[in-house]
């Protein structure tokens, strides 16, 4: 926050007996300092010191700008409802409470009450209309010969007949670092060659 010196507050006096508002002041306070003065703070200062407020903005003792809005006169204003609240109606009978309304026993025989066969609880919910997840194909297809060290070598030939050769054709998806299969057919190989090993043992 900055400080007013005896001089600026004397000119912010001449400038509002003058009848200047607070922008016109602020603008040549800005001049006076050689920095920027916000008209907000030209209020504030006129507000918070005894001499500028008791002189006032020009506005203040000229009377308003604007005319005030007319309310309503005084014999037409409507009489307030009863602050009384009043009850909201209940559904149902109001003799009794809803099931959901009773402490748990008794809510419990409410229900059993109401649904002694369990219709409902042995109701399917209708199917949602979607179709199965398929698993899609897991591969790229690419022959053996043309496999970089980082792609998989998983073959896709699920006859073993043939003799693995270049032109075999592989996966060809990316893999790890250091691993010669992708996630996919690392988990399906490797969970092959243990139940090999189980059989053999």
């Amino acid at each position: 926050m900055t400080g007013y010196t005896q001089s600026e507050i004397d000119s912010i006096a001449v400038w509002l007996r003058e009848g200047d508002s607070a922008s016109k002041a602020a603008g040549k306070l800005s001049a006076m300092r050689g920095r920027a003065v916000s008209r907000n703070a030209i209020i504030g200062i006129v507000h918070r010191n005894k001499t500028l407020s008791g002189i006032g903005f020009a506005n203040a003792t000229k009377g308003r700008a604007r005319p005030r809005k007319q309310g309503l006169a005084p014999a037409e204003v409507r009489p307030r409802p009863d602050p009384k609240p009043k009850a909201k109606p209940t559904r149902g009978s109001t003799k009794h409470p809803a099931p959901y309304q009773l402490p748990g026993r008794l809510f419990i025989a409410a229900i059993e009450e109401i649904d002694r066969e369990g219709e409902a609880f042995r109701h399917k919910s209708p199917a949602t209309g979607r179709a199965p997840k398929v698993r899609q194909a897991h591969f790229a297809a690419m022959r053996f010969v043309d496999c970089l060290p980082d792609r998989c070598r998983a073959p896709l030939s699920s006859d073993l007949e043939e003799k693995p050769g270049p032109d075999m054709l592989c996966c060809g998806f990316l893999v790890e670092l250091g691993k010669p299969y992708c996630a996919y057919h690392e988990v399906r190989l490797t969970n092959r060659e243990h139940d090999f090993i189980a059989e053999a043992a």
